[in-house]
Parts: structure tokens; sequence; C-alpha cells
């Protein structure tokens, strides 16, 4: 009987060893940017320095994408290890929008936040959740349009806890948003991506009367 070349372990492996190559390279690239813009080998005309912080600027983004990528391959077992305990959804919301403003306010978009009072809580991992709530909200700022205004409103329905982004703008799904969709799946949370919103549900829950699932 023939076994396969290949298992899903092997290609989970080669992509993170892949990702982690790639980023070695950016850090490669942008060491001799970063000497360019900070130590005067010669006096850079304003067009020079313009196009070497666009340039910098442009590896941060790739970088940032190659950890997520990098980060998707371990994203199940992560979530698998993860100690669960009682998670208030609201409060993550409401800790997450300084950072979110500033994106949106560099991003040249308005942004409104809506918690709805007593949010209930959920039963997952923390640290999971977080990002992946971070990961949604701020993918969606990232592609609303310059003008426009992205609108987060968090509610609960009977049986789960929605968060849901409307930034206007349709776009496919990215690297944040396929690793925010593998730390949620994990806890039995799910991300919907339609026309211009993108939707977190979280079922309601309570703590486990033996304690925290290992």
């Amino acid at each position: 009987m023939s076994t396969p070349i290949s298992s899903d372990a092997d290609y989970a492996s080669a992509l993170a060893a892949a990702a982690t190559s790639a980023e070695r390279s950016l850090d490669d690239a942008r060491i001799p940017i970063h000497i360019l813009l900070t130590t005067q080998f010669g006096e850079l005309n304003d067009n020079q320095e313009e196009m070497l912080r666009d340039a910098a600027a442009a590896l941060d983004n790739i970088a940032e994408k190659l950890r997520a990528l990098r980060d998707v391959v371990g994203a199940d077992r992560a979530v698998s290890l993860a100690r669960r305990d009682v998670v208030r959804i609201g409060e993550i919301v409401r800790a997450l929008q300084p950072e979110l403003l500033a994106q949106a306010s560099h991003a040249g978009v308005s942004l409104i936040v809506n918690v709805a009072p007593g949010l209930p809580s959920t039963v997952g991992a923390p640290t999971q959740l977080r990002d992946a709530i971070r990961l949604t909200l701020a993918d969606d700022i990232r592609y609303a349009l310059p003008g426009s205004t992205v609108t987060i409103d968090a509610i609960a329905t009977t049986d789960e806890i929605r968060i849901t982004s409307c930034c206007g703008a349709s776009h496919a799904a990215s690297v944040n948003l396929l690793l925010a969709e593998r730390l949620l799946s994990g806890q039995g949370a799910r991300l919907e991506q339609g026309d211009g919103h993108t939707t977190i549900a979280v079922p309601r829950g309570t703590p486990p009367a033996t304690g925290p699932a290992r």
C-alpha cells in the first residue's frame, strides 16, 4: 500500500519555515533602509526620504502578514492548549478601543463603538479570543475607505454575543481574518463575512462546575 509523501503536519511545518525564512530576508532589507534614514551619508532630498519611508512601511506591512501567516499554522494547537476561563467580551472591546481609534485616525476614517450594557460573558481562551477580536476589527479599519465611518456594535442575543464591524467596503479574506477564524473556531465561536461587514459570534457561557478545561 502506498502512503502519501506529505502529511498536513509536513505542509504546516514547511509553511512555518518558509514564513520564518522570509521574515529574516525582510530584516536584511529593513536594516539598510533604517541606516539610510537615521545616519547621514549625505543629504537626502524630500522625495528620496519619502520613498525610503514608504519602502520601510511596506516591508513592515509584509512582515506583519508573514507573522500572521506563521501564527495560522500554530493556531489550532495554541487554542487546544490554552486555559479556559470566564471572558468578558465587552471589556475586551472597550480595552481595544484606544488602539482602534488610533488606527482609524491614521487611516483617515471615523470610528464609532457601541457596546451594549450588561453584555454577558463567555468561557474560552482569553488571549486567543482577544487576539481574534483585535485582528478582525483592525482588518475592517484597514480596508475602510478614507473619509468613511467604521461602526462596531457588540450585542447579545439569546445564545450568542455578537460583535459586528461595518466598514462599507467589501474585501477578500486576509491572512489576519484567516488567523482570527482559526482562533475562534477552536472555541465554538465563528467568523462571518458579508457585504461590507464582519461578525464575530461567540456562544454565551458559564464556568464549568469542575474548573477550567484542560
